[in-house]
This record gives C-alpha cells, sequence and structure tokens, in this order.
C-alpha cells in the first residue's frame, strides 16, 4: 500500500513539475507590446513643468513649454522645449530666450512595472542673444540640467495585475514609434 502511494505522489509531482516547465518554457520567446500616447508622454513631462535650476551662480536656466515629438519609425522620444537664461554679467542679470532639441531613451522597470525617460541628448540649441560660436558652451551648460530634468520622467506604468504576473521578469526589447505612438515591446 506504501508503494502506490509513492508512486502516486511521484506521478503528481511530476505533474505538477510538467505543468510549471511548459508554464515557463510558454512564456520564453512571448512578447507583449504596449502603445503609449503622445499625450500620455507629454503629461508626464508636463507635470515637472516649469523647471529652474541654478548653475555654478553663472546662470539660472527655467525650462518652460516642451512639447514632445514622436517621428515615425524613431527609437527615440523626441523634444523641444523653450528655455529662459537668467545670466549675471557683473551685478547685472541679463536675460537670454531660446530653444532646445532634445531625444531621449527608455528604460524598463521590472519592479515597478513602469517606463521611464533615461539618457536625453542634446541636438540642437538656439539662444538669442549668444553667438553662434558660443552655443556649444552654452549647450554644455545646459546640458547636465536638462539631464536631471528629463532623466526618470515615468511615462507609463502597467496596471494590470494579471499582465504584471506575466511581466514580472521581461525586459524590454524594442522601442519605436508606431502609428503615432511609442510602441514599447517586453519579452524574455
Amino acid at each position: 500500500m506504501q508503494q502506490k502511494s509513492l508512486i502516486k505522489l511521484a506521478t503528481i509531482l511530476l505533474a505538477v513539475g510538467a505543468i510549471g516547465a511548459a508554464a515557463i518554457f510558454g512564456l520564453k520567446g512571448s512578447e507583449h507590446t504596449v502603445y503609449v500616447e503622445q499625450e500620455q508622454i507629454q503629461a508626464a513631462i508636463d507635470g515637472k513643468l516649469p523647471y529652474k535650476k541654478p548653475f555654478k551662480l553663472i546662470f539660472e536656466l527655467t525650462v518652460r513649454n516642451t512639447k514632445v515629438n514622436l517621428t515615425e519609425g524613431s527609437e527615440r522620444i523626441g523634444a523641444t522645449t523653450d528655455v529662459e537664461l537668467n545670466v549675471k554679467l557683473g551685478e547685472k542679470l541679463k536675460n537670454l530666450g531660446g530653444t532646445v532639441g532634445a531625444e531621449a531613451s527608455i528604460r524598463y522597470d521590472q519592479e515597478k512595472f513602469c517606463f521611464y525617460i533615461v539618457e536625453p541628448e542634446i541636438t540642437d540649441v538656439k539662444i538669442q542673444g549668444v553667438p553662434e560660436e558660443y552655443t556649444d558652451r552654452a549647450a554644455a551648460g545646459t546640458k547636465p540640467i536638462l539631464q536631471s530634468y528629463l532623466s526618470d520622467v515615468r511615462v507609463y506604468e502597467i496596471r494590470d495585475n494579471n499582465l504584471k504576473l506575466k511581466l514580472a521578469k521581461a525586459v524590454l526589447k524594442d522601442v519605436k514609434v508606431v502609428d503615432g505612438k511609442l510602441a514599447l515591446t517586453l519579452g524574455y
């Protein structure tokens, strides 16, 4: 009798193990794509505006009116933003304004089930009153400020608990703008 019980127990354990392995291997190679609307990204960035930051007692940078741009087929989020520089020239403050273009990547946080903006790069700087030969210096000075402003902005959070279980160990495999939306593909 004891031998039959052991055989049944072994059979049940093997069946459970086979089902578990099938579930694990069944998820391997599968992918799930999340689509994020441009408006959602815009709202996430707008939540940080206006953004003001002093820089080494030389100037204060204010960022306003950031406009998100999703270019079809791109793997990055584009944006243009209005900037104001209050520059100290001796005892006087000079107010300069302009625009900055930037692009950024996306990262996925497996523990929080969220997508964040990361690695922003400045692509274009136009500041009124700053000659072309100083634009690179202005870009270099504003780059760390803009990176701190744009980095780790949460653009999307997965809230579906069933989907969270499926994507607990997923990694971000692909980012691409498709039909005006940011397509974020997760997989194993």
